[in-house]
């Protein structure tokens, strides 16, 4: 996302290092849409919009990604999502070995990714 929005700062991968497994192995919202969501707030700071209009603009990005996300996938929540339950430490073990799960994780980054880049564009 730094890529896409011309962000050059260490420390923004930092700020998204607690957003695994829905945020904190905690299942909730997948840490690619809560991520595409921090990366929409970060671009409208770049935008030098009032903050009314700005947040009004994040917020309907943010909306769109998120009901695309559940569009495309069925779910935005972790656990249906990769289907594994990892309220203990043997359920992230089994996801981890779980290379198909993996993989559609992945699926659903380069989704948002590629979702935000066409906001960008638009």
């Amino acid at each position: 996302m730094q890529e896409v929005y011309g962000i050059q700062d260490e420390v923004v991968p930092w700020a998204a290092l607690a957003l695994g497994g829905g945020i904190a192995r905690c299942q909730d919202v997948c840490g690619a849409v809560t991520g595409g969501s921090l990366a929409v707030g970060l671009s409208q700071s770049l935008r030098g919009l009032d903050h009314d209009r700005s947040r009004d603009e994040a917020y309907e990005r943010a909306r769109s990604l998120y009901r695309r996300f559940q569009e495309r996938f069925g779910a935005v929540d972790c656990r249906t999502l990769t289907g594994h339950d990892f309220s203990a430490p043997e359920g992230y073990t089994r996801f981890r070995q779980d290379r198909e799960a993996r993989r559609r994780c992945q699926e659903y980054v380069t989704f948002v990714v590629e979702s935000l880049a066409e906001q960008e564009q638009a």
